[in-house]
């Protein structure tokens, strides 16, 4: 079985995941700016706030960062 096949498909997902959570941060932050209520914790969309919003994003980048360096070490393993 060759791992690199199954990483690299996981690397791509969370990256992704990671880009449209990021995004969803930012419509929470001009959220707040366009309504002019910054509060505690600086505005929320479907429920989770902004500051979870960007750890989830930080954390999704983080695993496909960590995905894809696996991916290029199986890659150089298998051949």
């Amino acid at each position: 079985m060759e791992w690199s096949k199954i990483l690299h498909p996981l690397a791509a997902i969370l990256g992704i995941g990671g880009a449209i959570i990021m995004v969803i941060y930012w419509i929470s932050l001009l959220r707040v700016k366009w309504q002019g209520d910054i509060g505690i914790e600086g505005g929320s969309f479907l429920g989770f706030t902004s500051k979870h919003l960007f750890k989830d994003a930080l954390l999704l980048f983080l695993g496909s960062l960590v995905f894809g360096i696996g991916t290029l070490i199986h890659q150089n393993i298998e051949k």
